[in-house]
């Protein structure tokens, strides 16, 4: 993409990452990063308006773990980088929660967001971008 910066997470299957328009004033959250399949990426944004930006894939297949080992450790990851930083966040991603498919997995998924969104005193599961039953690609100021 011209006059943009591309942030790709530290993976290496690398599911998550950002184009960021030049000459925005930012940095890359690698130092907040784990080597590890995370599927998160986190910036944060300087000037003109400060504010932290966090992309989250939630992945189908993850690696050596139960995806509801992988989703928790990534829910860690979420809640700690938005306790931690007292501007505005932005959290986006694919979530992939069916809404229609609200079966004990999918209820799961939602509950952890949940939780993290009392936590953190956000309106996380309130901006849902596409489709009204499906919780994906989805953004979240807060």
């Amino acid at each position: 993409m011209r006059n943009a910066d591309i942030e790709i997470e530290k993976s290496e299957t690398r599911r998550t990452c950002a184009y960021v328009k030049r000459p925005l004033n930012y940095k890359g959250r690698l130092d907040s990063e784990e080597e590890n399949e995370t599927h998160l990426i986190c910036l944060d944004v300087l000037k003109p308006e400060k504010f932290r930006a966090i992309g989250l894939y939630r992945s189908f297949n993850p690696f050596n773990q139960t995806k509801e080992q992988f989703f928790e450790k990534q829910v860690l990851m979420l809640n700690e980088w938005c306790s931690n930083y007292k501007d505005m966040k932005v959290l986006m991603g694919d979530f992939n929660i069916d809404f229609l498919k609200m079966g004990t997995l999918n209820n799961f998924y939602y509950n952890k967001l949940a939780v993290m969104e009392q936590t953190n005193g956000n309106n996380l599961l309130r901006k849902q971008h596409g489709q009204g039953c499906m919780m994906d690609h989805t953004e979240a100021h807060f």
